[in-house]
């Protein structure tokens, strides 16, 4: 039996005169384990400083998707970044991304009337709360035609971002994640 542990896990440390005795390679062992599953688990869904929000996959082809953001703490989020996967049978539909069901208007300079369009591709949008719930909601898009996008409204009235197609369906499979910085 151990005579000594160690400080932090309380792991067998033996001496030259102690006996060496089964059950305590096997507690040690348990103890290990528990440690790396914690460890693991801090770790799953972030990547570096960045954290899984939200993951969607669309269960059925659609010409909308909502992103529900009500109870969202902006005041936690430094950038939050929301990306697609575009899954669409036509090229040249038009891709709109709307502010609270597109009831606020926004701008991008991109396009002049919505807060986003696009023709379909993968793309990334970085919304930059900036941890100010009350500062107006503005974002930088990464896609075929990127630029600065903002709604006329605040973070803390920012209830949902709505995608949509124009012409054509999301298609079954599509892939929309939120994730973001504190």
């Amino acid at each position: 039996m151990a005579s000594n542990h160690t400080t932090h896990y309380s792991l067998s440390q033996w001496q030259a005169t102690d006996e060496v005795v089964r059950t305590d390679f096997n507690a040690d062992n348990a103890k290990i384990d528990e440690a790396l599953n914690g460890l693991r688990t801090d770790v799953d869904g972030k990547t570096g400083r960045s954290e899984i929000i939200r993951e969607i996959e669309l269960a059925e082809d659609t010409q909308r998707a909502v992103i529900d953001l009500t109870g969202m703490d902006w005041s936690q989020w430094e950038c939050v970044f929301f990306s697609l996967a575009c899954r669409s049978s036509m090229s040249n539909a038009g891709l709109a991304v709307g502010v609270n069901g597109f009831s606020a208007s926004g701008h991008s300079s991109a396009s002049g009337s919505a807060f986003y369009s696009d023709y379909p591709s993968p793309f990334l949008m970085a919304l930059l709360p900036r941890h100010r719930p009350e500062s107006p909601v503005q974002a930088v898009v990464f896609a075929t035609k990127g630029g600065f996008a903002y709604a006329e409204c605040t973070f803390r009235e920012l209830r949902d971002l709505t995608i949509a197609y124009n012409a054509d369906k999301l298609q079954k499979g599509t892939k929309i994640t939120l994730w973001g910085i504190r």
